[in-house]
């Protein structure tokens, strides 16, 4: 047998529709069920997913009541959107006037500020949440982390379980990452899904959660193997640019 996995979101609906026909091949294909990628390729229903769940997340906020409440700043960004592109903090009215119009299918939601955390989760065939990793994002280029350190912060690991929980029953499979702020005034706020393995997933894999050994058990049908508790708590990931002159 062969395992597939994807990286890329744009991937993730055909896959799912078509896991069948892979398997027919014998290509297993590790990825959650189709309502999942639906609700994270969707962020207006990833918000009503967190809502329906007693998870919190920030309010979406129409058009007319963003400028009625002049509440600024607030956040707008793609409904169908991915890896932060036209994402925008919003000042005032004029900003918000002009970028509900520049961004395609905009979304306006309630600006939490704090600190950015992504979990890395893996949840199995039994719907086993096995692993659960919260590294904070230090440094964000292009929607991909380049500085990241794994916090084992007990609230956030216990409010990612239950959203790796929700998730599970609802079709999770294999890797995702979810991201939260962690904000002084308004607590953990949870803002996205991905059902798949995360940009900054290797700082997790270094630090010993088996990731790739996971999915394949998986794709197998057996026990994914245990692994220590705390792992990996305070290391860092850096990423850098790396020049290379050639002289012809």
């Amino acid at each position: 047998m062969k395992l597939l996995i994807s990286l890329l979101d744009t991937d993730l609906v055909k896959l799912s529709e078509n896991k069948d026909i892979f398997q027919n091949e014998d290509i297993f294909v590790l990825i959650s069920s189709l309502e999942i990628i639906l609700l994270s390729r969707n962020k207006r229903i990833t918000c009503d997913f967190f809502q329906q769940n007693a998870i919190p997340t920030p309010r979406i906020l129409d058009y007319e009541t963003a400028l009625a409440e002049n509440s600024f700043p607030i956040f707008i960004k793609p409904i169908d959107g991915s890896a932060s592109h036209k994402t925008f903090l919003i000042e005032n009215r004029e900003a918000l006037s002009f970028f509900y119009q520049y961004v395609p299918n905009p979304l306006i939601l309630e600006y939490i500020s704090g600190a950015e955390y992504t979990l890395d989760l893996f949840i199995g065939l039994n719907k086993e949440v096995k692993g659960l990793v919260p590294r904070k994002r230090l440094e964000v280029r292009a929607g991909e982390v380049s500085k990241s350190q794994i916090v084992l912060n007990p609230e956030i690991m216990a409010a990612g379980r239950r959203v790796a929980e929700a998730l599970a029953q609802n079709g999770a499979l294999g890797p995702l990452n979810v991201q939260c702020i962690h904000s002084h005034d308004h607590g953990i706020q949870f803002i996205e899904i991905n059902p798949r393995f995360g940009g900054g997933c290797p700082l997790s894999i270094h630090a010993g959660y088996p990731f790739p050994q996971w999915s394949i058990e998986t794709a197998l049908g057996i026990a994914l193997s245990p692994i220590e508790n705390n792992l990996g708590d305070g290391e860092i990931m850096l990423r850098y640019d790396e020049a290379i002159f050639i002289r012809h």
